[in-house]
């Protein structure tokens, strides 16, 4: 066991540290921002495109998309469209795995067997 740690390992494993904590922090700046900003806005701007109903504000979405008109509540308003569209797919899978796993509700199998006790009912022994 040395004496004295050398001064160039501990500043070499200090720079290393640092490094590696800026290079994390600047990844998840970049992802903060892109689903804060630029992910709601592009949602705003591309909804906004195609529920206007005319056909010159899909050939100007480019320049809309880079626009700073109106730049915070396009986000808000996208943050909102983002968030109604993630919950009606998330609930739609769920759905589905309800209905795989667990059967169809119980309206919908009584229409089944009231069909196949009808045409029994029908058919001659």
């Amino acid at each position: 066991m040395p004496k004295r740690l050398p001064i160039a390992d501990i500043l070499s494993g200090l720079a290393r540290s640092m490094g590696t904590a800026v290079r994390y922090w600047f990844h998840y700046t970049l992802v903060a921002v892109a689903w804060l900003v630029v992910v709601p806005l592009t949602a705003c701007r591309i909804y906004r495109c195609l529920f206007t109903g005319s056909v010159s504000s899909v050939l100007t979405l480019p320049l809309d998309m880079l626009s700073t008109d109106n730049l915070v509540s396009d986000i808000f308003h996208g943050c909102f469209v983002v968030t109604c569209t993630l919950s009606a797919f998330i609930s739609l899978v769920w759905l589905r795995e309800q209905i795989l796993h667990g059967g169809g509700p119980d309206w919908l199998d009584q229409d089944i067997q009231h069909e196949v006790g009808g045409a029994a009912n029908n058919c001659p022994p």
